[in-house]
């Protein structure tokens, strides 16, 4: 495992630097937007130091690349069973698999629900994040999530995200579990009341024709008029394409507490 961590370490770093190097910026400049020191940011480039999650997500944001490009392909299932555990441990305990595998590196559920729609292309991941949200409707803090999203410009997918997860929760059979069945319902008043409260042009939903795309890889024309015929009302409402539909949600959370 030390081997693993390593190796995937030293990768990311090399990326990391071809990245930079491929976009004219310098070590310096680069720190200096990390806010992190140059030798800092060297030590990650040599792969001798690892980025911690809120300078990785940055990173994301700089050079507008997916979380899965800075993992070499022997250590991709590494980075995924990462997240997976992370969304496990959260409240999607349907995702369970190895309980062993560190997930130190995102303990935050904010930081979870960044890296999963950042990336956007994990079908499994994005669903899992419906019984995440319900499981930790108290620590999420809603009103500075939506405007880090704003600032990153995918406003509608957590708009989009949110609002699937408040449907799925008034279509979902109630838990008999007293503590579970408590949580349904504060995350459903907690989801309500932010949602109706977002204000009138603080979303890019509706300022542009075009949609964004989540839960699929590398999407041809053929796939994305498919999309576009199938898509939920609420899907159409954020201008998202997506194959999910509530119900997707729904499943999502009664697997989950089933699993619990």
């Amino acid at each position: 495992m030390n081997n693993l961590k390593t190796n995937t370490r030293i990768e990311i770093g090399l990326k990391l630097k071809a990245l930079r190097e491929a976009r004219l910026i310098s070590q310096a400049e680069l720190a200096k937007r990390l806010e992190i020191s140059q030798a800092g940011l060297s030590k990650i480039e040599r792969g001798t130091s690892s980025l911690n999650t809120e300078d990785f997500l940055q990173v994301l944001r700089i050079f507008n690349v997916p979380a899965s490009s800075f993992y070499p392909d022997q250590g991709k299932g590494t980075h995924e069973s990462v997240l997976q555990n992370a969304l496990t441990r959260l409240g999607a305990a349907h995702l369970y698999e190895n309980a062993s595998l560190p997930s130190e590196n995102l303990e935050q559920v904010n930081q979870v629900i960044r890296e999963v729609l950042i990336d956007g292309r994990n079908p499994r991941h994005i669903t899992a994040l419906a019984p995440v949200i319900v499981a930790q409707i108290n620590q999420i803090h809603l009103s500075k999530l939506w405007a880090e999203f704003i600032n990153l410009g995918l406003d509608r997918r957590l708009g989009w995200v949110l609002e699937n997860t408040l449907e799925a929760l008034r279509l979902a059979p109630k838990p008999a579990d007293l503590t579970a069945s408590r949580n349904y319902r504060q995350a459903e008043t907690v989801l309500q009341q932010f949602l109706g409260n977002i204000p009138v042009g603080s979303s890019t939903a509706y300022d542009t024709p075009v949609r964004d795309v989540l839960g699929v890889v590398a999407p041809s024309n053929r796939t994305l008029s498919s999309l576009e015929k199938k898509s939920s009302p609420l899907s159409t409402k954020w201008r998202v394409l997506s194959p999910f539909q509530i119900q997707d949600f729904v499943d999502a959370l009664k697997a989950s507490h089933d699993a619990a």
